[in-house]
């Protein structure tokens, strides 16, 4: 069933783009869809494009270390990555941070629970994986000592 609409397309920078244009692999390209007569409202969708060559990191494994609440938004780094492969023609791949993949975005990250990471691919991987971790409770036994002191002014 199609529906009336109008779709606008953005670049990165939010410039116009014609829906005519031929754009390269590698673009990020941001798509405002406005409902039209019976329809309302408006969504945005977000695409970023890739050629045949290139793999999506998609269907990746990047399995993140648990991190400790500490009062502040926790983004994990390059060390808090335990593992980050993919299946490349039935072989596995390790991919390389900076090179292969980098930390796009994280969500939920203050609080004790569950955060969650996406990375997205580069060089000659594409797309977006989500990633969750675990951030767990602080241990006022491991850090009574600290916090004793420095309330002493110690």
């Amino acid at each position: 069933m199609d529906y009336e609409k109008e779709i606008q397309y953005f670049d990165v920078n939010d410039q116009p783009i014609e829906k005519s244009a031929v754009l390269a692999p590698g673009s990020y390209v941001r798509a405002i869809i406005t409902g039209k007569g019976n329809y309302s409202a408006e969504t945005e969708v977000y695409f970023y494009l890739i050629d045949n060559k290139s793999q999506s990191i998609a269907g990746a494994t990047i399995k993140l270390r648990d991190q400790e609440y500490n009062g502040t938004f926790i983004t994990p780094g390059p060390e808090d990555i335990q593992k980050a492969s993919i299946s490349v023609n039935r072989k596995t791949v390790n991919l390389v941070y900076g090179r292969d993949d980098e930390l796009y975005s994280v969500v939920n990250n203050l609080n004790q629970g569950t955060a969650k990471a996406v990375y997205i691919g580069i060089g000659d991987y594409a797309g977006y994986k989500t990633v969750t971790f675990r951030i767990r409770k602080r241990s006022v036994a491991a850090n009574w000592i600290e916090e004793l002191f420095a309330a002493l002014g110690f």
